[in-house]
């Protein structure tokens, strides 16, 4: 049995880390022309979204958008993208 515990504190990451509410996450990845048109609307509904551009793997370049919005935006977002 102290075998069994020692192995699952060994292999656990411990306590959750805290989350800040303005750290970024991500919402989605689009094709870069619509990330780009996708983020611009977000920020027009009063979103703080940003749009980076991200590589594709299967294609060796960078055709993908990647959209990042604070932690506490995240529900806000998925909603008006959703809308559109």
């Amino acid at each position: 049995m102290g075998l069994l515990r020692w192995m699952v504190r060994m292999l656990s990451r411990g306590a959750e880390p805290a989350r800040a509410a303005d750290d970024r996450v991500e919402l989605t990845v689009l094709k870069l022309p619509q990330a780009s048109l996708a983020a611009a609307y977000l920020q027009q509904q009063s979103i703080d979204a940003r749009c980076t551009e991200a590589f594709n793997v299967a294609t060796s370049s960078l055709t993908d958008g990647r959209i990042t919005v604070p932690r506490q935006d995240l529900a806000a977002a998925r909603e008006a993208l959703d809308a559109i």
